[in-house]
Formats: C-alpha cells, sequence, structure tokens
C-alpha cells in the first residue's frame, strides 16, 4: 500500500474479531482504525461514532453489523476512532485520514457515515474530500454543519429519532433545508441512540449506501 496524503506511516495487525487493526501515524498524532478489508474493493464506507470515542456505534451494533454486510456486497468498510473528540477540527482531520487510508487502497467511491458529533464532522469532511459520493448523518448535532450546502454533487442522507432528546429532530429539519439536491430525510420512532429502531436503521442505512455506491461506480 502507498503511503498518502496525512499518513506517514502505517501499523496493523489480524484480529478474530474480523478487521485489521490499524494505527495510522499522521503529524497531528496516532490515529486507531478498524479496517474490515475486501480484496479488490473500489468502494468503501468509513464509519465514526459521536464524541464519547473508543469506537463507538449506535443502533445495536450497527457499524460491525454494518461492515459484515457491505463486505458481503464487495464494499470495504472502515471504523475511526477520534484522537481527540473534544476538537470538531482534530476529527475532520480525522476522517480525511481515513479517506487518506482507503484511497491508498485502490478506494476511489468512498460513503461516510457518522452519529451525533460524528455526524457533522462526516457532513464538513465530506464537503472536502473528491473521493467522497455521499454522506450519512445519523441524528447530527447542528454544530459544524455549515459545510452542507457545499456537499452537492454528493448524496445525503440525514436519520433521526422522533424522540431524541439530546439533538432534537428540528436540527435535521434544518440542516435538510440547507441542504442542496441530492438529498432525503428519513425519521424513525426512537431515543437518540436508536435502540428502539436498529433494524430498521440498519436496513435503511444499508440500502442507501449500497445504492449510492453503485450510482457511482457505474
Amino acid at each position: 500500500m502507498r503511503i498518502q496524503g496525512r499518513i506517514r506511516a502505517i501499523r496493523q495487525a489480524a484480529t478474530t474479531e474480523g478487521y485489521l487493526a490499524v494505527t495510522a501515524i499522521t503529524l497531528r498524532g496516532s490515529l486507531d482504525m478498524r479496517f474490515y478489508e475486501h480484496t479488490n474493493a473500489t468502494a468503501a464506507v468509513l464509519m465514526v461514532g459521536d464524541a464519547s470515542g473508543n469506537f463507538d456505534s449506535p443502533a445495536s451494533n450497527l457499524y460491525p453489523r454494518l461492515a459484515a454486510e457491505l463486505r458481503s456486497r464487495g464494499v470495504a468498510s472502515l471504523h475511526v476512532n477520534f484522537r481527540n473528540p473534544a476538537s470538531f477540527h482534530d476529527s475532520v482531520y480525522d476522517v480525511l485520514t481515513g479517506v487518506d487510508f482507503l484511497a491508498a487502497r485502490c478506494c476511489s467511491h468512498i460513503g461516510l457515515l457518522g452519529h451525533a458529533f460524528g455526524g457533522a464532522v462526516a457532513i464538513s469532511a465530506g464537503a472536502l474530500s473528491t473521493e467522497v459520493v455521499t454522506v450519512v448523518a445519523l441524528a447530527p448535532q447542528s454544530y459544524g454543519t455549515n459545510a452542507v450546502t457545499e456537499l452537492t454533487p454528493r448524496s445525503l442522507l440525514l436519520v433521526h429519532g422522533m424522540e431524541d432528546a439530546i439533538f432534537p429532530v428540528a436540527g435535521s429539519k434544518e440542516i435538510f433545508q440547507r441542504a442542496r439536491d441530492p438529498k432525503n430525510l428519513y425519521f424513525v420512532h426512537s431515543g437518540h441512540r436508536f435502540e428502539e429502531a436498529a433494524d430498521e436503521v440498519y436496513a435503511t442505512v444499508s440500502h442507501w449506501l449500497v445504492d449510492e455506491l453503485r450510482a457511482k461506480a457505474a
């Protein structure tokens, strides 16, 4: 693998949980990632959680479930653990570092998926990357989403729980209004972490990502 962009070196090790444990050495420190590899994949999804870090995943382990589904469809996945989730700008850098990693593996069509804080980070990073073709934001916070107006021609899916008491649904409605086509807004009956609608969120996000990545690769 060629080193690219923000990455100066890579350390990786196989695990018994179906992914490679990867550490990217950057000018801003070490970034830990989980890479669900698929041989010859040209499309990938990069996933980030909320501000809690620690490889957070909403909706009853959505990200590992989704990674297995995507791998069965020939799509690789990368779960990025924020180095410093207290810093929005550092977290955007982390996502773009993950994009560099995937691009170096010949993934030319990349989808971003983020929850809460990570949803806003995904929107901002997506607007900065030519490799990104679609962004999915789950219950995103409003702060950091100004770049949503710059996402086009990348597509955007917003998913929000109607009973979200952390980031009210009005936030996604406002982001959706500012976004340009192509875009979609999907509501589920759940709280902030989507535990009550985990299967519905899994199906909705999976279908969107597969369809969008296939359409852009065609």
